[in-house]
């Protein structure tokens, strides 16, 4: 297997948990960025750096995709909170992150949405990940 340098946005969640553990055991070179470096454990030092950056903040990304060859992003809320809105992080904090991958040349660019979201396009949840034109 080719082992590529991959940067996961949203680590510190349920499904970025799950990605981040899948990816070392697999002895990807992962750059893990999270708001809360406490909430993620550096248990595996020689294939995972943590970061610390805000998505919702664009000038926290500057340059953090230099060498990456694949950006994935599990990054969405479930509830509103901390003023922030769905639009606010599903769609803008993902398309922050897209930008900055574009200005860096990542090759591959991997967005998690929803499971079924094609069926269930009139949830007030869902309305930010069309935006993002993914189904």
């Amino acid at each position: 297997m080719k082992h590529t340098n991959i940067l996961l946005a949203g680590a510190t969640g349920y499904l970025g948990n799950y990605l981040l553990k899948e990816l070392l055991d697999n002895k990807n070179q992962v750059i893990a960025i999270v708001r809360n470096p406490d909430k993620l454990q550096n248990s595996n030092e020689d294939y995972l750096e943590i970061k610390q950056a805000e998505v919702t903040k664009p000038e926290t990304l500057r340059d953090i995709c230099k060498g990456i060859n694949t950006v994935i992003s599990t990054v969405g809320i479930t509830k509103q909170k901390d003023g922030l809105t769905y639009m606010d992080v599903d769609y803008r904090a993902n398309m922050n992150l897209l930008e900055e991958a574009k200005k860096s040349g990542v090759a591959h660019f991997v967005y998690v949405s929803a499971i079924n979201g094609d069926k269930h396009r009139d949830l007030k949840i869902l309305k930010p990940k069309r935006s993002l034109s993914l189904f």
